[in-house]
C-alpha cells in the first residue's frame, strides 16, 4: 500500500522497503515495481540510480531502506 502526492510526484509507503549488505549476497540489486509497474529496473543498491528514487544507505553501512519514492518525470528510464 501507498499514498501518492501528485504534486511533488511522491510515493509514500505504508511499509519500509530494505536491502541487506551482506558480503554473502554479493553486491545488492534493486528492483522496484508497483501493480505490475516497473519503477525502477533492476541495478545495484549502490549505484546513482537507487539513490535518486530515494533509497537511503542506512547509518551502520550494513543496507539500504525506502520510504517513500521519488517517481522520475520520464519514466521510461525506469
Amino acid at each position: 500500500m501507498a499514498w501518492f502526492d501528485p504534486s511533488v510526484r511522491i510515493l509514500y509507503l505504508s511499509r519500509r522497503v530494505s536491502v541487506t549488505n551482506e558480503r554473502a549476497l554479493g553486491d545488492p540489486v534493486v528492483e522496484v515495481m508497483c501493480g505490475g509497474l516497473r519503477l525502477l529496473k533492476k541495478t545495484k543498491a549502490k549505484h546513482r540510480r537507487p539513490k535518486d528514487v530515494a533509497f537511503v544507505r542506512t547509518p551502520s553501512g550494513w543496507g539500504w531502506y525506502l520510504d517513500k519514492f521519488y517517481l522520475p518525470d520520464d519514466m521510461s528510464d525506469a
